[in-house]
């Protein structure tokens, strides 16, 4: 079922200025951006249900972590623009402030990047969780 405020190219339902600006306007949702950056909408809890339920989440996370290196090359560029920055602002303007600024953020982005890493492995690698006993 299609979204009622996501109008196709050329509807101009409710527009009051005929304008295709604020048709653009009106499909930008913040949850988009959410969605870039982080993958947890992707996944299913597979902790919860019965032993069918618990099967297709961890099969649909399985087929899912696809994605994941995608996240992590995103994340990467962040994390190296951070890095980036705190050296310029360090070397280039000798504001020790703001470089430990960005510095710091950049380091909250690193156990971003061991998380999703460990999960992909996991995921990718197709281990059940059990012992093999």
């Amino acid at each position: 079922m299609a979204r009622p405020d996501i109008c196709k190219t050329g509807c101009n339902e409710g527009n009051p200025d005929n304008s295709e600006s604020s048709d653009m306007y009106r499909i930008i949702d913040p949850s988009l951006l959410y969605r870039f950056f982080f993958y947890g909408w992707l996944l299913r809890d597979a902790s919860r249900g019965t032993m069918f339920e618990r099967s297709a989440a961890w099969n649909h996370n399985r087929e899912q972590c696809r994605w994941l290196p995608t996240y992590l090359r995103r994340w990467g560029v962040i994390t190296v623009g951070l890095f980036s920055l705190g050296a310029f602002c360090d070397t280039g303007m000798a504001d020790h402030f703001v470089a430990n600024c960005f510095n710091f953020m950049g380091v909250l982005t690193v156990p971003y990047h061991l998380v999703t890493a460990v999960c992909w492995y996991f995921l990718h690698s197709g281990w059940t969780g059990t012992s093999g006993h």
